[in-house]
């Protein structure tokens, strides 16, 4: 370190050096060098320092401090050795005690200005031997953090805050959070988490957590998970609560995390549902819904009570891939594929129900509830008897395009073309015991004579 001018008077030298850090105070000539020696005052950038010297060394009594910290005490070799004080000024806490090479070293005293406490606590080289409460703030003095810990790791019980006071978590924290209950803007997570991948933030907590356990949230939020297929459901009050409960990709972190601002960082979550049973409480509709997120696959069944009217309609779905199959119980039952309107679409069979006994009317092809396709239709005769009416194409309930017609006793009435449930084009007419009675061309279901 160069010299750049020298200062003098009766008992105090200024110095400045080139590296722009200044020294006021006693020296000694070592030949051609001189050598801050007594008490004195050393300012850099940082740090300020009044204390004594030897060597050019801080050694013996002194005050250290910058924007981070403050020390005074005893000095050996430019470092804390010996008593002293030092205070975090981010931290807000104040040591007591004994430090060996630069390290707080043995049995000291903390007192945490922020919380008004103090208690015992004893360190090896730097490291803490002992359980010490822990209290983090935000920037307007509200509490972050209120834990214990040992080893410089937060340990046992913790709470955490969002900015406003509100607890935003509480329970076993290391590294992040591990058992407890998390309460962030309408929802409630009681159970275990589970980091399996971190995210850069200044806060240990921010990563990707795996979370086993109960979630409690409104129904309206929880349509998010399973739309489009949830068209059936809005008749749900959405500030009805539904617990879900099982398996749960998390993603905690914060909003600030990679910008260059002073704002107070709000944390975030995002949601991604693996496995769950989830059940819906407080409401006239019963719901329970089993989900279940593999790999190339999503399978959500859901048992659905709406109690609408006299005759409650009951549903019981399975989604998978995108397809949507299961049954519907109202005044019929359903059995087959739904569109994401619920309504019945693609292959399926409905039945009637008579006496607490399903009789199957048609199976076949649907389309917005109705029949729509290829499909088969059974009726009940006199006698109580199920027997096929017609199979063929069928375009808006009506019979269009081509088909088969039969008589209650099982032989072919009509086989051909249709048009709107009547004989239209081609086709062959049977009297009941399977004889021919007309091939040809029919127009309004008549047969078309041709002239002679």
């Amino acid at each position: 370190m160069l010299v750049r001018n020298i200062a003098s008077s009766d008992t105090l030298k200024t110095i400045k050096y080139e590296d722009g850090t200044i020294y006021q105070g006693n020296t000694i000539m070592d030949k051609t060098n001189i050598i801050r020696h007594g008490y004195g005052k050393f300012f850099d950038k940082t740090k300020t320092y009044h204390g004594e010297f030897n060597n050019n060394l801080k050694e013996g009594s002194g005050k250290e401090y910058t924007d981070k910290y403050s020390y005074t005490g005893e000095y050996k070799e430019n470092k804390f050795h010996g008593n002293g004080i030092y205070e975090n000024k981010e931290t807000n806490i104040i040591f007591t005690g004994p430090f060996f090479n630069g390290l707080r070293h043995g049995d000291g005293f903390e007192f945490h200005k922020r919380t008004n406490t103090s208690y015992e606590v004893s360190y090896n080289m730097g490291i803490s031997n002992s359980i010490v409460p822990f209290f983090e703030v935000y920037k307007n003095g509200k509490a972050r953090i209120s834990a214990n810990k040992y080893n410089d790791k937060i340990i046992g019980p913790c709470k955490m805050f969002f900015d406003t006071g509100e607890v935003l978590y509480k329970g076993s924290y290391e590294n992040g959070f591990k058992k407890g209950e998390l309460n962030y803007f309408g929802f409630n997570l009681n159970g275990i988490f589970d980091k399996k991948e971190p995210i850069k933030s200044k806060y240990d907590e921010a990563g990707i957590y795996e979370f086993r356990g109960l979630v409690q949230m409104n129904f309206g939020y929880f349509l998010n998970f399973i739309a489009p297929y949830n068209y059936f459901l809005q008749s749900i009050n959405s500030n009805d609560a539904i617990y879900l409960d099982g398996k749960f990709k998390i993603t905690i972190k914060y909003d600030n995390d990679n910008d260059d601002s002073d704002g107070e960082s709000l944390i975030m979550l995002e949601f991604q549902l693996i496995k769950i049973a989830a059940k819906l409480i407080n409401s006239k509709n019963n719901l329970t819904i089993i989900y279940e997120q593999l790999v190339d696959t999503k399978n959500i069944n859901i048992d659905y009570l709406y109690k609408c009217c006299h005759m409650p309609s009951i549903y019981k779905v399975s989604i998978c891939n995108n397809l949507v199959t299961g049954t519907h119980k109202h005044d019929n039952i359903y059995k087959g594929s739904f569109n994401n309107k619920m309504q019945y679409n693609g292959e399926g069979k409905l039945y009637r129900i008579s006496g607490g006994v399903e009789t199957l009317m048609y199976e076949g092809e649907f389309k917005n509830n109705i029949y729509h396709g290829h499909g088969t239709n059974w009726i009940i005769d006199d006698n109580g008897s199920i027997v096929k009416q017609y199979e063929g194409n069928w375009i808006d309930n009506y019979h269009s395009g081509q088909g088969i017609e039969y008589y209650l006793n099982g032989q072919i009435k009509y086989e051909g073309n249709y048009l709107d449930h009547i004989p239209s084009g081609e086709g062959t007419l049977y009297d009941d015991g399977g004889n021919i009675i007309f091939s040809g061309s029919f127009e309004e279901g008549a047969p078309t004579i041709q002239s002679v």
